[in-house]
């Protein structure tokens, strides 16, 4: 045992954020399930597609619009494509329905999306670390890692839920789903997926620069990935600094000979 971090393998950190994400993934599809049919999104939708429809048709738009199509049309008739397109723009603007539903799609599709990966994430991420101990989700336990703080010491209930929280789920996860999101409903923000691109290269460089791997939600909550196995876990700071102590006193008891 070494009172030293002892910092997780990279491949077994890989393999169980795998298998982690495997298990979001299965929990969060589930969750997104039961919530589209509580709220009826499938309705809402439906509508949506109904309406889009109705004014492709209206103003002879293309049902799927393809680079092929675009490719094909002479600079005269894109011209006149584009034409249409805005006035399609302007009524769908002018049309309460129209603008009612498709803000309703989009406003569903966050909440389930953003509410079911919350509440997934709250139990792999946060409940079952509580149980099963030193911030091991099952990816973790299976391959024999934990959280500790910074300092060797053990992982508190606030650091754990602020990991969870505002690291892993705010900023490790929506802004890239949001961006998802926005992006197959066609509402681009360009903002919006710089920002996510940005965080992402954030995480890269973290993991690069940092001395013990650390990911930007580890940065946000003072904690490290270690092998719970060859590492020394202290349940509080005194304890910490009792062994501290009792070290250097053998160092200064040894150096007297």
């Amino acid at each position: 045992m070494h009172n030293d971090i002892q910092k997780a393998s990279l491949w077994k950190r890989i393999a169980a954020g795998i298998l982690d994400v495997i298990l979001l993934v299965v929990l969060a599809t589930g969750v997104c399930w039961a919530l589209s049919a509580a709220l009826d999104y499938s309705q809402w939708f439906e509508r949506s597609e109904e309406i889009r429809a109705e004014y492709t048709q209206k103003f002879n738009l293309p049902e799927e619009l393809t680079q092929e199509y675009l490719d094909q049309l002479t600079p005269e008739e894109y011209e006149a494509y584009l034409e249409k397109v805005r006035l399609a723009d302007e009524a769908v603007n002018q049309d309460e329905e129209a603008i009612r539903v498709f803000s309703l799609v989009v406003n569903l599709s966050l909440l389930i999306a953003s509410g079911g990966i919350l509440l997934s994430m709250l139990l792999l991420e946060f409940i079952v670390p509580l149980i099963l101990g030193n911030g091991q989700t099952v990816g973790k336990k299976v391959f024999a890692l934990c959280l500790i703080r910074n300092d060797g010491v053990k992982i508190n209930t606030l650091q754990l839920f602020t990991r969870f929280l505002l690291g892993k789920f705010a900023v490790g996860v929506m802004i890239p789903v949001y961006s998802v999101i926005m992006i197959l409903l066609n509402v681009v923000k360009p903002l919006l997926l710089l920002l996510a691109i940005a965080l992402l290269a954030a995480q890269v460089i973290c993991f690069v620069a940092t001395r013990n791997n650390c990911l930007l939600h580890d940065l946000m909550a003072g904690t490290v990935v270690v092998d719970y196995s060859s590492q020394q876990i202290f349940k509080t700071t005194d304890d910490l600094i009792a062994y501290q102590q009792r070290i250097a006193a053998e160092r200064a008891a040894r150096q007297k000979y």
